[in-house]
């Protein structure tokens, strides 16, 4: 729903409400490392596609398919003091995409990016938050898997580090690696010396694992910068 006030919840939910609060959900994992809100951010993904997505047009509208007929349907692309529907729906499947190596996900925000393609490149000003989904797209996010038991002190020094800067097109994940984990991002992944360790990735190719913050530092800000290593 849109709006909850004094008792009142009213005004069924946009595309912008949806996609907000599933990368909402997303944070909290990423502050938690609980695998239920990556759970909780899919569900709402899968109805976001069911609802807002039109195959005949390729796009996300920002109405549902069944809200009140209008002369035309709804879909405003640009980003203004709040970012679109449209930027935050694709933020969020680029994100799950990665933490599940889902490639539907994939697949619909990278067309949904490429229809947009012209106008972006005509009046980037308009599109700054989808500016930064495209480069996540085309450069690849910057994937950190933080292995190990996320109580340990070992462990949060890691976390710290990676809280300490900002790196663009981030994506976190964190706890023991485990098979059957709903964040695939996770697996394949052993500790080193038996110590949490930190795995920082792009497209899936990992660097030297690391279990000092330092080195993890030193990882993130070549990344950040855009040099590999």
């Amino acid at each position: 729903m849109r709006s909850h006030k004094e008792g009142v919840t009213r005004i069924t939910g946009f595309l912008e409400d949806h996609a907000a609060v599933a990368l909402g959900f997303l944070a909290v994992y990423e502050l938690t490392f609980d695998e239920r809100w990556v759970d909780r951010a899919r569900e709402i993904a899968d109805a976001m596609i069911e609802w807002f997505w039109d195959d005949e047009t390729g796009a996300f509208f920002d109405t549902a398919k069944d809200a009140e007929q209008l002369i035309t349907r709804p879909r405003d692309v640009t980003d203004n003091a709040t970012p679109s529907g449209t930027s935050l729906a694709v933020e969020l499947l680029l994100i799950l995409s990665e933490l599940q190596q889902d490639a539907e996900y994939r697949r619909r925000a990278a067309f949904t990016l490429e229809a947009l393609a012209e106008p972006i490149t005509r009046f980037p000003t308009a599109f700054g938050h989808l500016l930064g989904c495209a480069d996540m797209e085309t450069n690849g996010a910057i994937e950190v898997a933080l292995v190990g038991d996320a109580k340990s002190a070992a462990f949060k020094a890691l976390e710290q580090a990676v809280a300490e800067r900002y790196v663009p097109s981030l994506v976190l994940a964190g706890g023991p690696a485990k098979k059957g984990s709903h964040v695939k991002l996770l697996e394949d992944h052993p500790l080193v010396d038996g110590k949490p360790t930190a795995y920082v990735c792009r497209n899936y190719s990992c660097d030297k694992p690391v279990t000092e913050p330092d080195a993890l530092s030193d990882q993130l800000n070549k990344h950040a910068s855009g040099l590999s290593g």
